[in-house]
């Protein structure tokens, strides 16, 4: 049978506008990545600590959240590519304002607006990827999870080399990675879904709101959609790579540069994560490979406390834990996949996926700067360890798709 995942026609230059599209997921990651690097200036300067950073980080979720949830109904009245360009034009004014900001209710504000432009990337992004390359879904998925690595990867590596100019103050450095943003955003606008709906207009609404329903009620998928948001709501609660940085800064008294080291070597594990882990997926089974590393994710959160120092020992345990943590993006979206009903769009099910995460994401956060600054690092690595296992545990309620012979 054919689903609505299968009925699109692909039109335009695809791999254009699919490159574009990836290209503006990894600015968004770049950018996203560049913060947890600033964070020890910025408190500094607006004098706030772990709890302030978590806010700032919980702002963006919040208003990335609910928003999420609406784009799989949306993409059926507007252009998705169209719907990326606005978002990332608002994105560089959100930068503009963020790089302008005098007081901590500045940078709060400004974020919001930052992280509500950078919304449509991973839901429509996502669907626009898989849409256009259908008989290829899993890899187009882990490329695309790719492109937002490659960009989160290279943030904490561009900010430190930028922050060796003495020059280059921090909202200068905000300032330089907003404009390919603004550039790509005008690109976008120029550019056609390669892959658009081809239902009529009349009844539109009324079969998506069918679709969602479809989804919320569907045990499977929203067992895979709760096991990434509940499960340290993605990767590692936020604490990791947001506090990364500053939690090295303050306990080993190493400079700012040199703590974005240890950031990069984490996020370059995480750009070998989603095609290491779905080429190992594709020759067991995505089931089991995501039990495992989600197992192994528990791990890596009772023994990243116990690193005494700086050394290559601390490069080595969080490069094990960027591999086995970025893995569950690209197999829950697999999983997803494989086990939504028959005549759910991608659209509908990566907007409840990311827009699940992004409800669950902001407590996450805020419970982890409030942890670290009130009890110190140890216990918010317990509680995410914690969470895995919840994980786990959920991925055994998961019932057999007839469709599928195996997850």
């Amino acid at each position: 049978m054919e689903t609505a995942r299968d009925s699109v026609k692909i039109r335009g230059n695809r791999w254009l506008t699919v490159g574009v599209v990836n290209i503006t997921h990894t600015f968004a990651h770049l950018n996203l990545g560049a913060l947890p690097v600033l964070f020890p200036l910025l408190r500094d300067e607006f004098a706030f600590g772990y709890t302030g950073i978590a806010v700032l980080n919980m702002v963006n979720q919040i208003v990335r959240g609910p928003v999420q949830f609406t784009f799989g109904f949306i993409s059926r009245f507007v252009n998705r590519v169209r719907v990326l360009a606005i978002g990332a034009l608002v994105t560089f004014l959100g930068m503009l304002g963020f790089a302008g900001s005098q007081n901590y209710f500045h940078l709060v504000t400004t974020r919001a607006i930052w992280g509500f432009g950078a919304t449509p990337n991973d839901p429509l992004g996502g669907s626009v990827t898989a849409d256009s390359f259908p008989r290829v879904r899993t890899r187009a998925l882990a490329w695309h999870l790719t492109a937002g690595n490659i960009g989160t990867w290279a943030a904490p590596l561009l900010v430190a080399a930028m922050l060796s100019f003495p020059f280059l103050s921090w909202r200068w450095i905000i300032l330089i990675l907003a404009t390919p943003v603004l550039l790509v955003s005008l690109l976008l606008f120029i550019l056609t879904d390669p892959a658009p709906r081809g239902e009529a207009r009349r009844g539109r609404a009324r079969a998506g709101l069918a679709e969602y329903k479809m989804v919320l009620r569907d045990r499977n998928t929203m067992i895979v959609a709760a096991v990434m948001a509940i499960g340290a709501a993605g990767r590692e609660l936020g604490t990791l790579q947001v506090y990364l940085p500053t939690f090295v800064v303050d306990r080993f008294g190493v400079s700012v540069p040199l703590a974005a080291t240890f950031l990069a070597v984490y996020t370059f594990a995480g750009l070998l994560s989603p095609l290491t882990m779905g080429w190992i997926a594709d020759r067991t089974s995505p089931l089991l490979t995501l039990r495992v590393t989600l197992l192994l994710s528990t791990v890596f959160s009772l023994l990243f406390p116990l690193v005494p120092r700086a050394d290559i020992v601390l490069y080595a345990v969080v490069f094990f834990g960027g591999l086995v943590m970025h893995a569950r993006g690209v197999l829950t979206q697999s999983m997803l996949i494989g086990l939504a009903p028959e005549g759910v769009s991608t659209d509908v099910l990566l907007s409840v996926y990311t827009g699940l995460q992004g409800l669950i994401s902001p407590i996450w956060i805020f419970v982890g700067g409030v942890i670290v600054d009130r009890f110190g690092i140890s216990p918010a690595f317990w509680l995410m360890a914690a969470s895995y296992i919840g994980g786990i545990i959920l991925l055994g309620l998961i019932k057999p798709n007839p469709r599928q012979p195996e997850t």
